[in-house]
């Protein structure tokens, strides 16, 4: 089932007030956090509606989590935040997918495989690395935590259009076209914050699990007799 967009701006904006701040024994705090969207974030989330799972509190979550996330990277352009909204869309329809994704990039930073190359991979390419162990058979409960498989699959393929529905002329006067989101993205780089330290609303429960596994299969690889 897909959720289209219509007419009308599906994305809620609040206010356009700058946020108060109050001052108590020379701490100042803010009350108010400025939420509005701008006409670009707001084409972002309206492109990316066909591909949103229709439940309105899960809607409403990733619209939360974007505004929280974005406020700790206001030196973000617009082709950044627009991958932004598509890692937080692809953390919460997706969790355990996604914690594979990562765990698959922890195993290359431990191992040192951090490179120039393996930063360009996408996220379609780091999908297929890890796709035999979320696929297996004893990972069938885990599976159920996500989405609609069909939809993921579109989703990681094409940045520029992933649900297949948009013209040529759409996609290259869009700003979505360029946030094919690689391990570069989620990792960041010196002071550049990564979309992994954004990752909010990804249960580390969900994480956690996903680490033992990894750990499992890496002991069962290890050559009982030796190494002979």
């Amino acid at each position: 089932m897909r959720l289209h967009s219509d007419a009308t701006n599906p994305v809620p904006t609040t206010s356009t007030e700058e946020p108060k701040k109050q001052t108590t024994n020379g701490e100042v705090f803010i009350n108010q956090i400025p939420v509005t969207l701008t006409k670009e974030e707001r084409e972002a989330f309206k492109y990316y509606t066909t591909d949103l799972i229709p439940n309105p509190r899960r809607i409403k979550r990733i619209v939360n989590v974007y505004r929280f996330a974005r406020l700790l990277v206001p030196k973000y352009d617009d082709v950044q935040r627009a991958k932004l909204i598509r890692w937080i869309i692809l953390t919460e329809q997706w969790p355990f997918r996604t914690a594979w994704i990562l765990q698959d990039i922890e195993n290359n930073v431990q191992q040192g495989k951090l490179d120039d190359a393996y930063r360009e991979h996408t996220l379609e390419k780091l999908y297929e690395t890890v796709k035999p162990h979320i696929l297996a058979k004893k990972n069938e409960k885990f599976l159920t935590i996500d989405n609609d498989p069909d939809l993921f699959d579109l989703f990681i393929k094409n940045g520029l259009n992933p649900s297949g529905d948009k013209t040529e002329e759409e996609i290259s006067n869009h700003v979505l076209r360029g946030t094919v989101v690689t391990v570069d993205d989620i990792e960041g780089k010196g002071k550049r914050t990564g979309l992994r330290q954004l990752s909010f609303n990804l249960n580390p429960a969900i994480q956690d699990e996903v680490a033992k596994m990894a750990m499992r299969m890496l002991v069962s690889e290890v050559p009982k007799n030796g190494g002979d």
